[in-house]
């Protein structure tokens, strides 16, 4: 293993005023991966996901020693498929909108529509069919 950059704000730090991270949201990206190295980064963010605390860069894992087919173990026993049922009061938990904020959403859904709808109009027929499918 090898880390080419560690950066880290003391700011967020039990010594200083940003305090102990008792929570910590992550962000990770791979540059590459091969067969027996992974390189990327790893950025630890404050729980309101706007400092980043830690900076991992150029982080580069390997095996202790290669994979032979005698160290494979199964990762899952079983599966299991089962239907979703969705709860949406399970998923709220406790949070409620009031209706000054639902109804700022409701404004927010129509202004977006109609300019959704504003750009879709604008581009000619012709020029539709060669567009990427996100656009």
């Amino acid at each position: 293993m090898s880390i080419s950059a560690v950066t880290i704000n003391v700011y967020f730090t039990p010594l200083s005023e940003g305090g102990k991270q008792s929570d910590i949201r992550f962000e990770t990206s791979l540059w590459s991966r091969t067969y027996s190295r992974v390189t990327g980064n790893v950025y630890l963010h404050t729980p309101d996901a706007i400092y980043t605390f830690v900076q991992l860069e150029g982080i580069a894992l390997v095996p202790f020693s290669p994979a032979t087919s005698k160290l494979d173990l199964p990762i899952f026993i079983q599966f299991q498929h089962k239907v979703i049922s969705p709860d949406g009061e399970l998923t709220a938990a406790g949070e409620r909108f009031s209706d000054s904020d639902v109804q700022l959403y409701k404004d927010i859904k129509r202004i977006l529509y109609w300019f959704s709808r504003h750009i879709a109009e604008s581009i000619p027929e012709e020029e539709r069919h060669g567009l990427l499918p996100h656009f």
